[in-house]
This record gives structure tokens, C-alpha cells and sequence, in this order.
């Protein structure tokens, strides 16, 4: 089947400054010994192939920031 990996996950339309932005700061937080980010990329083709079950999708027109 499958493994559980994280406790939290963060969708996020960036642009490719944002995206350099966001993982240099992401590195700074984490204890790489301890803790790991991963990052998925969905490119434009394969965006409506995800799929979802239950619950509406939240989206934050504002930002997130770390």
C-alpha cells in the first residue's frame, strides 16, 4: 500500500523566484538530520489529474509565508 510520510502538506503556485525563495528558507529551517522536505512537481499536463476525495480545497489567495 502506502507509507505515511509527513503530518502536514502545503500546495503552493509558485513561480520560479518564488519557488528559489521559499526552498532557501525552507533549508534554514530544518535539521536535515532529523527533518526532510520533499517538493512534487505537477506540471500543467498532468494538474487535472489530481485527484481529491472529500473535503473542499482551500485556497489562500493571500500567501503563505515561513
Amino acid at each position: 500500500m502506502g507509507q505515511w510520510i509527513q503530518y502536514s502538506e502545503c500546495e503552493c503556485d509558485l513561480s520560479t523566484t518564488q519557488y528559489a525563495r521559499l526552498q532557501a528558507r525552507l533549508s534554514k529551517l530544518i535539521n536535515p538530520d532529523q527533518n526532510s522536505i520533499c517538493l512534487f512537481f505537477i506540471c500543467s499536463c498532468c494538474q487535472n489529474k489530481v485527484e481529491r476525495i472529500g473535503g473542499a480545497m482551500h485556497r489562500d489567495e493571500e500567501g503563505f509565508f515561513v
